[in-house]
């Protein structure tokens, strides 16, 4: 249980999963983050699968990929220290070719008055 003075962070994790990932893999990695999240007292919103998409880039140790299986996770944390933790269990983990965590774009609820 929170508090009224915590503030969460919302976060954005974009994981590039092996292609030969199938949905049950897909799945399982996607549940495996959310415990994660919530074992660290963050809050898991959601996930979205992309799927199978076209690398732009080829990665040195390995060349040979061509495509990856995409996931979006949303999350929210309200310390740096958890976001370390959950950064090193992604490096590490064999079935993330790549991934990256940035600050999720939240929209303004009203729209800016343009400045005359």
């Amino acid at each position: 249980m929170r508090c009224k003075g915590d503030k969460l962070m919302k976060y954005e994790l974009i994981m590039l999963l092996n292609p030969e990932s199938n949905e049950e893999k897909v799945d399982e990695m996607i549940a495996k983050y959310e415990k994660v999240i919530k074992a660290a007292k963050g809050e898991f919103i959601g996930a979205e699968k992309w799927g199978l998409r076209d690398l732009m880039v080829t990665f040195q140790k390995k060349k040979n990929l061509t495509n990856a299986y995409y996931v979006l996770i949303n999350f929210e944390y309200d310390n740096q220290k958890q976001l370390t933790k959950l950064n090193y269990k992604l490096k590490i983990d064999t079935e993330i070719i790549r991934h990256m965590i940035s600050k999720a774009f939240i929209k303004p609820e009203a729209p800016l008055e343009a400045v005359a």
